[in-house]
């Protein structure tokens, strides 16, 4: 009798474990946390009987079980808390709650094993001197920006066992190369950030970029290389601007381990004492269209005018850093067009500079992807 007991126990926890899903998921219960997936989840099947009618409602169920959200928190909580893994879901977790970007990639950087071989160094050269070279034969000014990691600006705050065992970083070759280059002007924004440190948050313990005060100081040093070009240029000092600090939830980091609500942070937010000049356009439709844009609010191509017909026109190929430095730059340009997100698809798309005739092309990216973009070709496009 007792063991018939546990027998049915056992199924009534068999069926419910089954069953449980299934009615969460009819009735929408869940834990509300962010996953960051970094990607679209399956969208509700289209009941149709065909081939895909399977394969489109396993992807449904895979994305949207009741209690996947729950299971996953439960996951995150263990690895970070019981297991103390060191990296959890690409995060790794140093010292005083600070967090830095984990991927395998990025932890040999941290342990000084990054160097690019000759091969890539070299293909990497290869590409930035065709993209000056299709700016210089067109009369066009190009700029290369690299924006610093944040492990470059507080590696102080990495776990003892990634102590730096390497000076020689994929930034320092290319910069050793450059240095002999007089033709083509590369921006190492690091030593002006790292001078900064004393004045203020530059980055973030919980977001892999830097803070809007942290833009300002690499803003400052490209602002005065464009100054020696277009002598109308005139760079913004801090006295242009009010120092206010906000509470936010915590940043990319945080978010891609389900901690955004719990670690809030201060951040710093200058507010121009003049008010801001340069305004966001619409983009047109050929835009619209090639670009595929989600409405005229679509971060991934951004268009600013200052309407002063006496500053150049520019046009912006970054990453997600530019996001705190669009507005310090819109300032001096006529027009500018930040062609933002797309460097892994199209790291210098010629049909943008063809059909704008900018004064200046600036190529803007961040220290830990110069050898994915630089790489990878120069992303020509001009079909579009």
């Amino acid at each position: 009798m007792k063991y018939q007991y546990h027998a049915y126990f056992r199924v009534t926890l068999f069926l419910a474990m089954i069953i449980l899903p299934a009615v969460m998921m009819a009735l929408n219960i869940d834990v509300a946390i962010e996953l960051n997936e970094n990607r679209n989840l399956a969208p509700p099947p289209k009941m149709r009987i065909n081939r895909k009618l399977a394969k489109s409602v396993d992807q449904y169920v895979n994305d949207h079980f009741g209690g996947r959200r729950l299971l996953a928190k439960i996951a995150l909580t263990y690895d970070q808390y019981l297991a103390r893994k060191p990296v959890v879901k690409n995060v790794l977790s140093g010292k005083n709650g600070w967090l830095y970007f984990g991927t395998p990639q990025m932890i040999k950087k941290y342990a000084g094993s990054g160097r690019l071989t000759s091969r890539k160094l070299n293909a990497i050269i290869k590409t930035i001197d065709e993209q000056y070279r299709f700016c210089k034969d067109r009369g066009i000014h190009y700029l290369l920006i690299i924006a610093p990691d944040k492990n470059t600006i507080y590696p102080e705050f990495l776990p003892d066992w990634l102590e730096d065992r390497s000076k020689v970083t994929p930034i320092r070759q290319l910069m050793k190369h450059f240095s002999n280059q007089s033709d083509i002007v590369v921006l190492d924004l690091s030593d002006t950030i790292l001078k900064q440190k004393p004045n203020g948050i530059l980055y973030l313990k919980t977001d892999t970029h830097w803070t809007q005060l942290g833009a300002f100081y690499g803003y400052r040093q490209i602002a005065t290389q464009l100054s020696l070009w277009f002598h109308e240029i005139e760079p913004m000092t801090i006295d242009d601007f009010i120092l206010k600090s906000n509470r936010h939830n915590g940043g990319d980091l945080a978010v891609m381990i389900g901690e955004s609500k719990k670690r809030v942070e201060t951040q710093p937010r200058l507010i121009r004492k003049t008010g801001w000049q340069a305004k966001r356009i619409a983009p047109d439709a050929h835009y619209t269209k090639s670009y595929l844009l989600r409405g005229k609010r679509d971060n991934r191509l951004l268009i600013m005018a200052s309407g002063n017909r006496q500053f150049p026109k520019a046009v912006v190929f970054s990453d997600s850093f530019i996001e705190n430095l669009d507005s310090f730059l819109a300032e001096h340009f006529q027009r500018i067009v930040f062609h933002r997100h797309f460097l892994h698809a199209f790291p210098f798309d010629e049909s943008i500079v063809l059909r704008e005739k900018p004064d200046v092309v600036i190529m803007q990216v961040a220290e830990r992807s110069l050898d994915y973009v630089f790489s990878k070709g120069n992303g020509i496009a001009l079909s579009r």
